[in-house]
């Protein structure tokens, strides 16, 4: 269960990162998260600094699904596990296929919302890494909508001239929450045409809100 108090506390105190971090955040389309009930949200994964987004737009009941490796990261591994997150290891596929089982079943029968990074990894290039299918798998199991969120690209390009500020000092980072898309009534079948045209959705989002940052484009859609 969720220590919804707990984690919005924690939320707080991330938040504050952004200031000593010179990070301005603008949100857009907030009100998509007010949705009731249990759904998913998939977000695009840039550094650890996306955790500045989850505190950010933090919905409440939710848990942040995550690889198992971030649970040894000191503090920030301990801060993980006290709010709850869910740690997968990649490395096993049958207890990754059991945790994302662990989390069809529950979403319903607590009202839970997860957050969860399609791509499966941290993604420093100007563009999105290809969708694992697993997440939109549980989605479907589940009947519950997902709600993508896309940060603009806040690294910097490769050829920075010594002196100038680092990736995480961009002066301010763009969040769009899209329309929730609904699964009712999909079945596995439809698992790769939703999680491809989701992917699609959100990497034009992500290109039309990094606007010239972005250095290259995906050309395979």
């Amino acid at each position: 269960m969720v220590t919804s108090l707990g984690a919005k506390i924690i939320c707080f105190v991330m938040r504050q990162m952004k200031y000593f971090l010179g990070v301005k955040i603008t949100a857009q389309g907030s009100e998509n998260l007010n949705t009731k009930g249990p759904y998913m949200v998939v977000a695009n994964h840039q550094s650890i600094l996306d955790f500045l987004v989850i505190a950010e737009l933090y919905p409440g009941r939710c848990v942040v699904l995550t690889k198992k490796e971030m649970m040894y990261m000191g503090p920030l591994g301990f801060t993980l596990w006290i709010t709850k997150f869910i740690f997968v290891d990649r490395n096993n596929k049958r207890s990754a296929r059991d945790t994302m089982d662990h989390i069809a079943r529950t979403l319903l029968q607590h009202n839970l919302r997860v957050w969860v990074y399609p791509e499966g990894t941290r993604n420093r290039t100007a563009t999105m890494l290809p969708f694992k299918r697993g997440v939109f798998s549980v989605a479907v199991k589940a009947q519950i909508p997902i709600i993508p969120v896309v940060t603009s690209y806040y690294q910097q390009p490769p050829n920075l001239k010594d002196g100038q500020r680092p990736f995480w000092c961009r002066d301010k980072w763009t969040i769009q929450i899209l329309p929730k898309i609904e699964t009712r009534g999909l079945g596995t079948e439809d698992v790769p045409a939703l999680a491809d045209s989701t992917r699609k959705l959100m990497l034009d989002t992500f290109n039309e809100i990094s606007g010239h940052i972005v250095l290259g484009k995906d050309t395979r859609d």
